[in-house]
């Protein structure tokens, strides 16, 4: 018994470059994420490129992706730029005993405590945050 196998086109066509559009954008995250200018502005003309050949929906599609990559590079990047100046940690151990950690972002130095008022002191003799 011969079975027939019938294809759309129009579907197939489509399916294909959304798959691409997907590959696309997770390449240009990776790209991003590893600062590799040049990698980002060769994926960005390819992105170009697939975007004048792509219908409507697709572009859509595509420029939401792209800006909500961008959008996140964006945050993350002012993160990374904001300098951390002071981490205090309140720590509690196995037996209910309770830590306290300063740690100084500028300086390098750190600080283990066994009373709050102690890392006060530190932080004020230091001068931190």
């Amino acid at each position: 018994m011969a079975s027939t196998l019938r294809f759309n086109s129009t579907e197939l066509t489509s399916k294909h470059k959304e798959n691409i559009a997907a590959s696309l954008a997770h390449r240009l995250k990776v790209a991003r994420d590893a600062h590799n200018a040049h990698l980002v502005l060769q994926l960005e003309q390819e992105q170009q490129a697939l975007l004048k050949d792509s219908k409507p929906a697709l572009v859509s599609a595509l420029s939401t992706i792209v800006h909500n990559v961008q959008t996140t590079v964006a945050a993350w990047s002012e993160a990374i730029a904001q300098p951390k100046r002071l981490s205090v940690e309140r720590i509690a151990d196995d037996s209910g005993n309770i830590w306290w950690r300063a740690y100084d972002y500028h300086t390098g130095k750190t600080l283990y405590a066994e009373a709050e008022w102690e890392v006060i002191a530190w932080i004020e003799e230091n001068s931190a945050g």
